[in-house]
């Protein structure tokens, strides 16, 4: 299921940052379904998940799928080797590494699985974890790394939260003729903390409307859903759960875009970055900044409530388990006095069973012939109640043979811990009966393999990837119920692998990038150099951040079984000028942060380091890693930036190492500083909260002979063109006070350095100083002119000043998220709402008595007020108990939010919108107080009902608040309700 929400601005172009407490994760098992289909007897012919995706259903809590190994390998067919190349196998292995990281910590935050883990020091309020490359969204980049991480996630057992939190059960008394029946809705999303269901997902409140596959022709219906809309936030489907559901797997066209953020080409996940936004109120200031913070709060907490050892169901153990040591069915004597459970047990709180002092009304116990409390096991349990089984870990195994027939079989051992039924023999009963078997299992496939192929075409749509099913998941229905088999009783049960030896297959596709091309019966077609989709591996923000498929053929066999027998030698050099794009003349005068180097020669791509020497080739001075820079066996691009510091000086001489050996040394020319480069920020693209640090990557920053960056400029001008001289005009900079720390290839700016309150340095609109204009524009009133917008250069002490950025990566925005004379405060508040007969040219200071918005008189205004409203972009409502609005237009569609913006300029204010100061009187000289007007005629209020308070779904006919802000999304207090009416 998915939200039917358009997009207000820029699509991803806004953070939220909104400290709410919501969160909540779905489960899937059990055989896929189709849509909920209307039968002829006037009820649902099947119940359960409403649009077919091959994962399977929602489950309901305790009818779980889930993995009973600790060990589970994957592998990359030749096929993948071949296209994806080194870059394509190491995104997939980040991947993995994100999942390995969260069920055994790398920094060993926590050392005993998921059970140890605490999960609100590790991700409470994690909400969101994308980001956003510009230059990959403008190339249709996929990335792939990305991808992997979602679709692994669920094969462990997670569905998407944002398209399964409302599903249909089941419809009575169904007559499409006479368009009535009674909908039975059930919720399949739960609170990682207290495992009940929860209609808020990752921070965001959801509610959901009815849609069916003809809603113009009721007699036509057939297929029914429940879709699922929420309040406006780019925290909505920010869920790495969802990331599969960018693909369309059938069923009944959805009425909007795909229930994940994914959708979005450019978009990647990836934990914080060290310095990056302080940690929410009352939360752990822990940095969350491990691979597996890549994971949102709610992919964490469901995938903590699978694997814990205190969530016990009854499991079976396949046939590719194998016994290696029997339990112990007797365990010693331990008296309570010998104290608690042996640390780092493989459960979590077992006991072992006890005589002393257990004689009963002075009966002395007679255990059972034989002289054993139970008979010792001599074959292996298979089936018992079982926990999770705490930890994961996935291997890489690779195909050995060259030709790609040969694995070597692989295998793990591990302590099954397994609850048994106590017996009426036992003298003592077991309080629980825990017990332990060591097991082993091989395997002679890899569980999971990555595979390249051109899927083709499938129903006038490109597929591109091809994703395994619930092929082999094993449903444990009969041991899990007195009863045994149980009508519509779906788990819990076990994932494991479609059949015996048989390997779960990834196929992505390789018809990818592609060109297309539409005919409309011209009698000739235009050609379209647009690439329609792409894979990639999207590492940073930055132009340069990403890598695209195919890899070039450095990955073919005879590059990558061994090193060369000779050492790699250089035959020429090439510099191309980073200014003229002209080849420069030997001998060679490079600037580093500039000019690209094109080194040929033999068997570079053996080599594993790039020297550059002093001048008479004796010291390096400094040592390049060669493999993200090799092209071929016969040539190696360094790029800008690839020469630091440390390489600047004259008559300098460059070697290529391997592990044969080092090749000859060749003259290289004197290396400059050159001018300072931007490649990326962390808010490329986004909007930049100036009350949180800023970081800056690139080269150049420091030179040898001591110049450094010290200024940073903003410019609010889109067009590069107008300050590509020496000498711009900016609209503003601000210079390093000291705070700033500064390296060759990074600059970070703390915190609140821009916007700070620092008496000789208040760049937004403090008293006596005059220049204001770092702060994108609130009001602009010319539609003609962006004026959200900035760019920014940086200069360094020598006077050498950056080039201008790609315009593709300038801050969407820049603004103070908050209240600076509030502490930590980086998100927008709403203090007061209430409305207004009149239109004073004071501040209004009296209210409606009635708190009514009258949405067909102009002349009654609704005030808004708070901090951080300045950017505000939309508006909308939720009822006094905060839920959303429970009403339908004439499209049968739920109400959307409401732009407060022109559809011409995005930074113009629209029609009857006025947004000015406002001086709460709690804060002495308040800098980012402001207050929203909104005449509602003119607004367009008067022709939309969806949010009156009129009686029906929702119980409160109070009406609240939201205004989405690019830092947040905020709700009005509960204290600030209107009512609405025409």
């Amino acid at each position: 299921m998915v939200s039917f929400r358009g997009r207000v601005g820029l699509v991803l172009a806004f953070l939220c940052l909104f400290p709410l407490t919501a969160r909540a994760f779905t489960l899937i098992g059990g055989p896929p379904t189709m849509n909920v289909v209307v039968g002829s007897a006037g009820r649902l012919t099947e119940a359960g998940a409403n649009i077919v995706d091959p994962m399977g259903k929602p489950v309901p809590i305790k009818q779980f799928f889930r993995w009973n190994y600790p060990q589970l390998t994957y592998a990359f067919d030749s096929t993948f080797v071949r296209y994806f190349g080194h870059n394509g196998m190491a995104a997939v292995s980040n991947a993995f590494r994100v999942l390995n990281d969260y069920f055994v910590p790398e920094d060993g935050s926590y050392t005993n699985g998921v059970s140890s883990m605490d999960l609100i020091l590790e991700y409470d309020k994690h909400f969101r974890t994308w980001e956003f490359n510009p230059s990959a969204n403008l190339e249709n980049v996929t990335d792939m790394e990305s991808m992997v991480l979602g679709m692994v996630v669920n094969h462990l057992g997670l569905g998407n939260p944002h398209r399964y939190c409302f599903i249909l059960q089941d419809v009575l008394n169904f007559n499409a003729a006479a368009g009535t029946g009674t909908f039975h809705i059930a919720m399949r999303n739960y609170d990682p903390y207290t495992y009940r269901p929860t209609q808020e997902i990752n921070g965001v409140n959801y509610s959901y409307w009815l849609y069916n596959d003809s809603p113009t022709a009721p007699a036509n219906i057939t297929v029914w859903d429940a879709v699922e809309y929420a309040v406006g936030s780019d925290d909505e489907y920010s869920a790495i759960a969802g990331i599969r559901d960018v693909i369309n797997f059938g069923g009944m066209a959805w009425p909007g875009i795909a229930p994940t953020v994914f959708r979005t080409p450019g978009v990647y996940f990836a934990p914080d970055n060290a310095a990056n936004d302080p940690a929410p109120p009352n939360v752990s200031s822990k940095n969350r900044t491990q691979p597996r913070h890549s994971l949102t709060f709610d992919d964490a907490g469901g995938l903590r409530y699978l694997y814990r050892t205190n969530n016990i169901v009854v499991e079976n153990l396949d046939a590719s388990v194998t016994l290696v040591t029997p339990a112990n069915m007797n365990p010693i004597r331990q008296s309570q006095s010998q104290g608690a459970v042996p640390p780092n047990s493989p459960f979590l709180t077992p006991r072992l069973r006890t005589l002393a002092g257990m004689a009963l009304s002075g009966v002395v116990p007679t255990p059972p012939t034989g002289g054993s409390i139970r008979p010792q096991a001599t074959a292996i349990v298979r089936q018992a109640l079982r926990g999770g089984i705490n930890t994961i870990q996935f291997r890489y195994t690779s195909f050995d043979s060259l030709i790609g027939t040969f694995y070597t079989p692989q295998s793990a051992v591990w302590d099954d811990v397994f609850v048994t039924n106590a017996l009426s023999t036992d003298t003592v009963p077991a309080n629980p009966p825990y017990f332990v078997q060591t097991v082993q299992r091989t395997t002679t496939v890899p569980d999971i393999i990555f595979i390249a192929n051109d899927l083709g075409v499938a129903g006038n749509v490109i597929p591109v990837i091809s994703l395994p099913d619930t092929t082999g998941w094993t449903s444990l229905i009969p041991p899990n119920s007195q009863s045994g088999a149980v009508a519509n009783l779906v788990g819990p049960g076990s994932i494991m692998l479609p059949a015996a030896n048989t390997s779960i297959q990834y196929i992505f596709t390789t018809r990818a990038p592609f060109h297309q091309v539409i005919w409309a019966g011209e009698p000739g077609i235009e050609g379209n150099m647009i690439e329609q989709f792409q894979w990639g591996w999207i590492t940073n923000t930055g132009p340069s951040d990403y890598v695209r498929f195919p890899e070039s053929d450095i990955t073919q066999v005879e590059a990558i079984t061994g090193p060369s027998g000779i050492a790699p030698t250089i035959s020429h050099i090439s510099v191309v000028d980073g200014t003229t794009q002209d080849y420069k003349s030997s001998p060679f005068t490079i600037d580093r942060s500039l000019d690209t180097i094109f080194i040929y020669g033999r068997r570079t791509d053996s080599t594993t380091e790039i020297q550059i020497l002093d001048t008479l080739g004796t010291t390096v001075k400094q040592s390049i890693r060669a493999t993200d820079y090799i092209m071929s066996d016969q040539l190696i691009k360094l790029p800008p930036g690839a020469l630091g510091s440390a390489s600047e000086g004259a008559s300098l001489k460059i070697r290529l190492v391997s592990a044969v050996g080092e090749g000859a040394a060749s003259d290289l020319g004197t290396v400059n500083a050159g001018v300072p480069i931007i490649s990326s920020t962390q808010y490329d693209g986004l909007p930049l909260n100036t009350r949180n640090s800023l970081i800056i990557q690139g080269s150049g920053f420091r030179t040898s002979a001591g110049g450094v960056v010290n200024r940073i400029e903003f410019y609010d001008d889109m067009n590069a063109t107008n300050y590509e001289s020496d000498t711009p005009t900016a609209i503003a900079f601000l210079d390093d006070n000291g705070s700033w720390t500064v390296t060759d290839t990074s600059i970070t700016i703390p915190a609140n350095y821009i916007s700070g309150l620092t008496a000789n340095r208040v760049e937004f609109g403090a008293a006596g100083v005059a220049n204001t204009l770092i702060r994108s524009d609130n009001n602009n009133t010319d539609p003609t002119i962006a004026a959200f917008p900035r760019q920014i250069r940086v200069v360094r002490t020598d006077t050498s000043r950056s080039t201008p950025r790609a315009n593709a990566h300038k801050f969407s925005h820049i603004g103070v998220g908050g209240n600076r004379m509030e502490p930590g405060q980086t998100w927008p508040v709403i203090k007061e709402v209430f409305t207004n007969a009149t239109i004073p040219a004071a501040p209004v200071t009296t209210a409606d008595a009635n708190a009514t918005w009258v949405r067909s008189d102009d002349a009654d205004v609704l005030v808004i007020r708070g901090h951080g409203l300045d950017l505000a972009f939309s508006l909308e409502f939720v009822d006094g108990d905060g839920n959303l609005i429970q009403s339908t237009d004439i499209n049968g569609l739920p109400p959307q939010p409401l732009s407060l913006r022109s559809g011409v300029e995005p930074s113009a204010l629209a029609a009857g919108v006025t947004i000015g100061s406002w001086d709460d009187p709690n804060y002495a000289g308040d800098l980012d107080g402001y207050e929203i007007r909104i005449a509602p005629q003119s607004f367009g209020m008067n022709a939309n009902a969806l949010f009156d308070s009129i009686s029906g779904t929702n119980a409160s006919a109070r009406r609240r608040v939201v205004i989405r802000t690019p830092y947040g999304t905020v709700i009005a207090p509960p204290t600030q309700y209107i009512f609405i009416q025409n």
